[in-house]
C-alpha cells in the first residue's frame, strides 16, 4: 500500500497538531495519498492519549460500530464506556440520540482529553451510525478530539463545523507530495539515482500521488 510510505511530512503533521485545539480534523483524499500514514505520524507525536478504530465494511451496524469504538477507547482506559457498553446489551436498543449522549458522557468522564481516530470512515453507509456521528458533532464532546480519514467527503454536518471554526481539513491538494518528499520516497524505493529534472517530471506526471510514484 502507498499508505505505507515512510516520508516524514512535518508541515502537515504540524497542521494537525495545531488542529487538536478544535473539535474535528478531517483528512479526505483518494486511496494512495498517505492519509493513514500521515495521521499515524501525528499520533506518534501528540501528547494526548490516542484511541484508533480502523473501520471496514463489516462495521456498518450500529451495535458493532459502537462495540469496536468502545474497545478502541478501552485500549487506553480499560474501564472506559461502562454505560455505553451496558446499553448495547439492551433489547430493544436505545435510540441513536440516547446512545450519543451516553457515549459523550462516558468520554467526558475519562481522566484526560483524548484523540479518537476513525480511519477509513468512507466504509460507513449505515444511516444510524451516521446519525450517531452527527449527534456527536452537533454537541461536541469536550474531552475528545475526533480525527476522521476518508476517501470521500463524509455525509456529516461538515458545513456547520466549518462555519463555527471547529474543523481542520486536509484534502487531496494538501496531501500531494512535494518534489522534496517525492525524491525522498523514490530514494527509499529504488537504487536508481534520479536527477532533479527527472523527479520534477515524475511529480508532474503523477500530480504528487504517492501510489502513482510507486
Amino acid at each position: 500500500r502507498a499508505d505505507q510510505m515512510l516520508v516524514a511530512r512535518p508541515g502537515l503533521v504540524q497542521r494537525i497538531q495545531t488542529s487538536s485545539r478544535v473539535d474535528v480534523t478531517l483528512v479526505v483524499a483518494p486511496a494512495g495519498y498517505g492519509k493513514t500514514t500521515l495521521v499515524t505520524q501525528w499520533a506518534a507525536e501528540v501528547e494526548l492519549p490516542v484511541a484508533w478504530f480502523s473501520i471496514d465494511e463489516s462495521d456498518n451496524d450500529l451495535v458493532i460500530f459502537l462495540s469496536y469504538l468502545a474497545a478502541a477507547l478501552q485500549s487506553i482506559y480499560p474501564d472506559a464506556c461502562p454505560n455505553l457498553v451496558g446499553q448495547l446489551d439492551r433489547s430493544p436498543l436505545p435510540d441513536v440520540a440516547r446512545l450519543a449522549v451516553t457515549l459523550s458522557n462516558d468520554v467526558d468522564a475519562l481522566p484526560h482529553r483524548i484523540v479518537l481516530v476513525l480511519d477509513d470512515y468512507h466504509w460507513i453507509t449505515d444511516p444510524d451510525v451516521q446519525r450517531l456521528l452527527n449527534e456527536l458533532l452537533r454537541h461536541p464532546v469536550r474531552n475528545m478530539h475526533l480525527v476522521l480519514t476518508s476517501r470521500s467527503q463524509p455525509d456529516l454536518a461538515i458545513p456547520r463545523l466549518r462555519t463555527n471554526h471547529r474543523l481542520c481539513e486536509l484534502h487531496l491538494q494538501d496531501l500531494r507530495l512535494t518534489e522534496a518528499e517525492a525524491a525522498a520516497l523514490l530514494a527509499q524505493r529504488s537504487s536508481v539515482i534520479l536527477t532533479s529534472t527527472e523527479v520534477t517530471a515524475l511529480v508532474e506526471r503523477t500530480e504528487g500521488w504517492a501510489a502513482g510514484l510507486h
